[in-house]
């Protein structure tokens, strides 16, 4: 019966020591764990906050681009604007100019018709002097 329990104390304690071996693997390997998941976790931490700042830097540029377009669609805008002036201010100047050529052709073409007549009344009066 001593041998038998010399035994079994000598077995509980191999087991004793297993279980105390096994618990620190246990914790060591937990620990481990924790710290890859804490290194991944800040990994991913600090890829968001780089993602969310480029978001960010991404959104300025685009607004700056939307300005850039809104102004270059109001000058466009005003240079059509512009551009109908001038073409309706042109139409003008062509009419006011071609209606003071035509007030100019007709008055001479009554001056002609005037020196027409008038030559012929010199020339009948050179006839009768004659």
């Amino acid at each position: 019966v001593k041998m038998a329990l010399a035994r079994e104390q000598r077995r509980t304690r191999s087991l004793g020591e297993e279980v105390r071996e096994t618990k620190a693997r246990s914790l060591a390997a937990q620990k481990h764990l924790e710290e890859e998941e804490e290194a991944i976790m800040n990994k991913l931490i600090k890829r968001l906050e780089q993602l969310q700042k480029e978001k960010e830097q991404l959104k300025s540029k685009v607004l700056v681009e939307e300005e850039f377009l809104r102004q270059g669609e109001e000058r466009l805008k005003e240079v059509d604007r512009e551009k109908q002036d001038l073409q309706r201010q042109l139409e003008l100047e062509q009419e006011y100019v071609v209606n003071k050529l035509e007030k100019k052709l007709n008055e001479l073409n009554l001056e002609k018709q005037k020196l027409g007549k008038y030559k012929v009344d010199l020339e009948n009066q050179l006839e009768q002097e004659q």
